[in-house]
């Protein structure tokens, strides 16, 4: 499995070179027609403009966006039994930092990375930067899975300022693309 990442400041095309790194991914390993697109996000606002871009793409009809929360959501309610396994009582629908925290938990038990990955071989993932704690663990542990493409921008962290922890690690795990020209205005 293979990560790429793209980095850089706002304008500099990081989604543009997302979408493009998934078309050239799809090229060489198309879906198989059970297999869908997992793209993750933080917010909504770069969920609905992550929809947009990838209906413009090949895989127009073949993926699932939503946020880091929802997808976490799903994953504790669909592995109910492993949750009580990790002494992790019901979750609250409001409690979204204790439903990423599980939902990485359960992401290291091999049987449900598989899961998720026999029907998400690729994921994408917007606003990395954002990334803390068990979206972080969520990420890190569809890495030794599946394929991951991701974008971020350090400065644009949504936690302040100094080194996104997001950003550090994937420095060491991923093949990293640093974009410095500006395509705004």
């Amino acid at each position: 499995m293979s990560t790429l990442a793209f980095l850089g400041a706002a304008g500099t095309g990081k989604t543009t070179k997302l979408m493009a790194a998934l078309e050239t991914h799809l090229l060489s390993a198309p879906l198989g027609s059970d297999r869908r697109v997992l793209a993750l996000t933080r917010m909504h606002g770069s969920r609905h403009r992550l929809i947009e871009r990838l209906r413009g793409t090949s895989a127009r009809d073949r993926f699932d966006c939503m946020t880091f929360d929802r997808f976490a959501w799903e994953l504790t309610n669909r592995w109910r039994s492993l949750l009580r396994e990790l002494g992790q009582g019901l979750l609250s629908e409001f409690d979204y930092d204790g439903t990423c925290d599980a939902g990485g938990r359960m992401l290291l038990a091999e049987h449900v990375a598989k899961w998720v990955v026999a029907r998400y071989p690729i994921t994408l993932v917007d606003e990395f930067q954002d990334c803390r704690d068990g979206r972080l663990a969520i990420v890190k542990a569809l890495a030794g899975q599946s394929d991951l493409l991701v974008a971020a921008d350090e400065f644009q962290d949504l936690h302040g300022t100094g080194a996104s922890d997001a950003v550090t690690w994937l420095r060491g795990a991923a093949t990293v693309e640093e974009l410095k020209t500006f395509h705004r205005t």
